[in-house]
């Protein structure tokens, strides 16, 4: 099958899919990963509060990042370039607003990958298009980049994830 732009409705963008898409020891090597790297305050992204992370470059995270693509590729039937990964840790008032991403062409697709969660988490569900989505370790999230989404508030523990932002080629 050939895949190419977007044939996509946008019904069917803003369809929401989860997958266990990693083995366990690809979740340990990233879980162990984002416990070892200093992960920045962000306070400039203005959506994000209480709220960590770092960008990642593309060296060591190529490998979980093109099975996360593919995965999104045959989801939504499109060709898809990398744009951006990072690391996001949600603590007790971390949340992120509702919003919508702006790298995103018509046609991107964003991903979360829960990496951890403290056996205490309350909160940090994914919202897409006001439905919540709570996720299990080595969960994948994937839905439209074009949709409203957001993660609700930490009132408990702390979880951190793996974003993945896509775009068409």
């Amino acid at each position: 099958m050939s895949l190419g732009v977007c044939t996509c409705t946008y019904l069917e963008m803003l369809l929401v899919h989860n997958y266990q898409i990693f083995s366990e020891d690809e979740l340990r090597a990233l879980s162990n990963k984002a416990l070892v790297i200093s992960l920045n305050f962000l306070s400039n992204w203005g959506n994000l509060h209480n709220v960590h992370g770092m960008r990642l470059g593309p060296s060591w995270i190529d490998h979980f990042s093109n099975k996360v693509m593919r995965k999104a590729e045959n989801i939504y039937q499109l060709e898809l370039q990398r744009y951006e990964d990072f690391f996001l840790r949600y603590e007790i008032g971390g949340k992120a607003d509702v919003h919508l991403d702006t790298h995103a062409t018509e046609g991107g697709i964003s991903t979360v990958t829960l990496l951890q969660k403290s056996e205490d988490l309350e909160g940090g569900n994914v919202i897409v298009e006001g439905v919540e989505y709570p996720q299990e370790v080595g969960d994948t999230i994937f839905y439209g980049a074009n949709t409203l989404h957001g993660v609700t508030e930490v009132t408990k523990g702390k979880r951190v994830v793996l974003i993945g932002w896509y775009d068409t080629k």
